[in-house]
């Protein structure tokens, strides 16, 4: 897959890149993390939590900056 598009970021991401502590997991978020895990993609966007930040080479929570798709 090129990329991935969702409103929300997988489980696993409230713990270790937003720092949530009182995060509870969702049939969404529990679906996302399968997703996560089992295809591999160029780059994973999700918008759901308002801030600007670059998880990793392929990961990227988007609000107000604009991004190329490469």
């Amino acid at each position: 897959v090129d990329y991935i598009l969702t409103h929300d970021c997988p489980g696993h991401m409230y713990a270790s890149s937003l720092r949530y502590n009182h995060y509870q997991p969702s049939a969404i978020t529990k679906f996302l993390d399968d997703l996560y895990n089992d295809v591999a993609f160029t780059g994973w966007y999700c918008g759901h939590h308002h801030i600007d930040k670059i998880v990793d080479k392929n990961f990227y929570f988007c609000y107000n900056k604009v991004r190329e798709l490469l």
